[in-house]
């Protein structure tokens, strides 16, 4: 008897012991895989870069997007993906990137701030400032109205330029051009047919000095002495300039009135100095173009003289009218145009 009831007692321990083996399986039980996508996707996130601060932020897609111009030129949105480098039939460096907005091609070259010029002067035409500069070029949302636009082109002229007129006449378009005193000797023959076609010319200093980093001898011969090179050519002079690279100061502006000038700088900048492909050039001009601006170009390289002249017959298509910088706004010397630069 006692045997049995040990086995029996064996019995009844060994089920117990299986049964809770069991229970503790199903207490650790896997989560739903639905229900762990489900949370996953909830408050799905979207990157906002913040030119001001050069710095990536989360915002919810649920979050209210800029609804004005204004507020659109202030938080900028773009993501971008950036591809294998690759190299081009001449052997230059091209990283492509993909932004929401366009694709345009990075192409590093060397040393073309004075790209064709026969110009002994030593000239800076690289790195322009521009408003909120940031490490990323710096691009307005979409713009797509008609209207009237200031197509200017700086730090020419030069071995493209005659191209670009040749287009520009084609169209019967009139463009504004901000001449380098020391090019304007090199090519008396372009200032002068810029003045007989229509074109406005303007002041970008003799050498682009950076004017509010200069004395006031300096800031004075800059103006004085290219003012003087086109009057000489044109018989006209300027009555308005534009400081090289956008660096100018209450100093500047003062000097610039008292010299007959006002100062003019833009709303828009491809920053086509920088990013030397034609068909980026094209694609932002027509994505970005918007009446009433002023957009800032440069003659000297092929790259944006060539995208301009295919973008040029789209942006008439699309209702869009080219006037001069004076023809667009009425200053006296001594304003600042676009006012928000003073």
């Amino acid at each position: 008897m006692n045997s049995k009831k040990l086995i029996s007692i064996s019995l009844i321990v060994l089920v117990l012991t299986l049964a809770l083996a069991g229970g503790g399986a199903s207490i650790n039980k896997p989560q739903n895989s639905s229900e762990t996508a489900k949370q996953v996707l909830t408050s799905p996130k979207v990157f906002h870069t913040d030119t001001a601060k050069s710095t990536i932020t989360h915002r919810s897609s649920t979050d209210k997007v800029a609804a004005t111009n204004e507020e659109r030129g202030r938080v900028q949105t773009e993501i971008t993906l950036t591809l294998p480098e690759k190299r081009t039939s001449t052997g230059s460096t091209v990283a492509i990137e993909t932004t929401l907005s366009t694709s345009y091609a990075q192409v590093t070259q060397s040393s073309q701030a004075t790209e064709g010029s026969n110009s002994k002067t030593s000239v800076n035409t690289e790195v322009p400032l521009t408003a909120g500069s940031s490490s990323t070029i710096s691009q307005p949302s979409p713009q797509h109205s008609s209207g009237a636009i200031a197509i200017t082109f700086d730090d020419g002229p030069g071995p493209y330029t005659a191209q670009l007129l040749d287009a520009l006449q084609a169209y019967g378009v009139r463009a504004t051009f901000f001449v380098l005193g020391s090019r304007a000797e090199a090519y008396p023959g372009l200032i002068s047919r810029m003045h007989n076609e229509g074109h406005q010319l303007g002041n970008h200093s003799y050498s682009h000095e950076y004017l509010s980093m200069v004395n006031s001898t300096v800031l004075q011969s800059q103006l004085s002495r290219t003012s003087n090179i086109i009057a000489n050519i044109t018989g006209i002079s300027p009555v308005i300039m534009r400081p090289p690279g956008g660096y100018g100061n209450q100093t500047v502006y003062q000097e610039a009135g008292r010299q007959g000038m006002a100062t003019i700088y833009w709303h828009i900048d491809p920053a086509d100095w920088k990013y030397r492909d034609s068909q980026y050039v094209y694609n932002y001009l027509l994505n970005y173009s918007s009446g009433g601006s002023i957009i800032l170009l440069h003659d000297i390289h092929k790259t944006t003289v060539d995208g301009f002249i295919r973008a040029l017959p789209v942006l008439i298509e699309r209702g869009f009218t080219f006037v001069t910088v004076s023809e667009l706004v009425a200053l006296n010397p001594g304003d600042v145009y676009p006012y928000y630069w003073r």
